[in-house]
């Protein structure tokens, strides 16, 4: 029997993939902060949180499409009938929506093929270059999570989209990410 899960307890489950699965250049370091975030624990000096619960507009669209697209996904694949049944979605809007989750986990993979080796090569430099020679690959991951969404909406039935759209911009309530003070811009690129 698959155990009872809404949509708002699948999404703050996902929170600690936050980072990881949307940055791909989060060191060991920040995924040790992004937990403490998640767990209450102090922040570090020169980060800054970023709080869904207490400003929801402050979480990046393309952060809010990664999550809830992997959410999507483990739903599915789960057959976790409540949160399905929560999503309101018709038979045919369900399908597409489900196929898009189900994507989103390949372009997580084809996104950390592509930033994993340039970290790799770059090791024992300072993070500082690292990071500058990763972000036009995490802004083409992050591009390709919106280019989905755009067309995830344009072939769902208009009350699908919306249905869709008001349940992944709901769930930035569920997101917390930790962000040092010095990268909050390009946390916020490209939306």
């Amino acid at each position: 029997m698959v155990p009872s899960v809404t949509l708002t307890g699948l999404l703050a489950g996902l929170l600690v993939l936050a980072t990881t699965s949307t940055n791909h250049a989060a060191s060991d370091l920040r995924a040790v902060q992004d937990r403490s975030a998640a767990t209450g624990q102090q922040i570090a000096a020169g980060m800054i949180e970023i709080d869904g619960a207490k400003n929801p507009e402050a979480i990046p669209e393309y952060l809010a499409w990664t999550l809830g697209l992997s959410g999507l996904s483990i739903i599915k694949r789960n057959n976790i009938v409540t949160a399905i049944e929560e999503l309101g979605l018709s038979p045919a809007d369900a399908a597409l929506a489900f196929a898009e989750g189900e994507r989103q986990g390949k372009r997580d993979q084809e996104c950390s093929s592509r930033t994993k080796p340039i970290a790799e090569s770059m090791r024992g430099q300072r993070g500082d270059k690292i990071e500058a020679a990763l972000r036009p690959e995490i802004l083409k991951c992050r591009w390709a999570v919106l280019d989905a969404k755009d067309r995830l909406l344009n072939s769902m039935t208009p009350e699908g989209g919306a249905a869709l759209t008001a349940w992944v911009l709901a769930g930035r309530k569920d997101i917390k990410s930790l962000v040092p003070k010095e990268d909050l811009e390009f946390f916020r690129q490209p939306k």
